[in-house]
């Protein structure tokens, strides 16, 4: 199962992004999933994420382990290094969310 893509709202003082900059993320995580980064990789619920999209090892995350709140997604970037995703927002509400991405041009 490919993970979904979405687009949300920054939250208001988040980065020093402005109010209303739309964000395009891959959700990986969802409300009670227990996600793992640990050795350049993601686990979710004890599994390996098999992410053929990614084209180099994820160096920029520390290892953690994180339980994903009711109400929640976990977003990541496509571009692991170089990406302002969950690993720095949190997880992202549910009320953020504008919709799944279709198309890829």
């Amino acid at each position: 199962m490919s993970a979904p893509l979405v687009t949300y709202l920054s939250s208001l003082g988040l980065m020093d992004k402005p109010e209303h900059d739309v964000w395009v993320k891959r959700v990986i995580g969802k409300p009670g999933d227990v996600l793992e980064f640990k050795n350049q990789k993601v686990y979710r619920n004890g599994l390996l994420l098999n992410e053929p999209y990614i084209k180099e090892p994820m160096n920029a995350t520390a290892d953690m382990k994180i339980t994903i709140p009711a109400n929640h997604v976990f977003v990541l970037g496509d571009n692991r290094n170089n990406s302002s995703d969950s690993r720095y927002i949190g997880p992202v509400k549910f009320d953020h969310i504008l919709g799944t991405m279709v198309y890829k041009l």
